[in-house]
């Protein structure tokens, strides 16, 4: 027996810390960048302690890196001047009030997310879609 199967076997089964993982997430709606940091807080701590939380960890960071650099670089856009020739006109590339829809839009997404993902690790399955691979699974 290799030591990987060793270690594999001492890891015992909680999905639902899993369920906390996806759902914890939802600390974006409160705290600038809490859908990555508390995700990875909880992963760092038990990825080699419980089944399942390695992959899951990485799936879930992933998307929510993707998704914070999106989310970002829209407000990012919103402050970039449209007229460079006309200094005193500093309205962004993105008009304020048609951005606000499109956060709400990218906020929902990343909600309903958590939440069906939370709901499907139950029933062994996994759910975040693409995403940029910053955290590749081995």
């Amino acid at each position: 027996m290799e030591i990987e199967e060793l270690l594999e076997l001492q890891k015992r089964e909680n999905n639902n810390y899993i369920v906390l993982m996806y759902l914890s997430v939802l600390t974006f709606i409160v705290l600038p960048f809490g859908n990555i940091s508390l995700p990875l807080i909880l992963w760092i701590n038990n990825k080699n302690r419980i089944r399942g939380v390695a992959s899951h960890g990485k799936d879930i960071l992933n998307f929510q890196l993707t998704w914070s650099i999106l989310f970002y670089l829209l407000f990012v856009l919103l402050l970039i001047p449209q007229d460079y020739t006309n200094n005193t006109n500093f309205s962004g590339f993105l008009e304020f009030k048609g951005l606000i829809p499109i956060w709400l839009s990218l906020g929902l997404i990343n909600s309903v997310y958590a939440v069906l993902g939370s709901y499907l690790v139950k029933r062994g399955k996994k759910i975040y879609p693409i995403a940029i691979p910053f955290l590749r699974n081995s």
